[in-house]
């Protein structure tokens, strides 16, 4: 977990599956996102309040390269 520049506690997971779940649980008070393959576990997440970004493992994004420089 980094502290970004508001202060808020940041934490990244490469790759959110059950024990990346029970690591954003555990982090309360954090600002939780993460990396997923597919769009119904990114909607999933969405709902547990964790920023989603698909991402299959070869070429990130922009959008999430941007989320990873914060």
């Amino acid at each position: 977990m980094d502290a970004g520049k508001d202060g808020q506690l940041n934490l990244f997971i490469f790759g959110i599956g059950f024990s990346g779940m029970e690591i954003a649980n555990a982090a309360q008070g954090a600002v939780v996102a993460g990396t997923t393959r597919s769009q119904v576990k990114a909607a999933k997440l969405a709902e547990a309040g964790i920023e989603p970004f698909l991402f299959d493992g070869s070429e990130p994004g922009s959008a999430l390269l941007k989320r990873l420089e914060t």
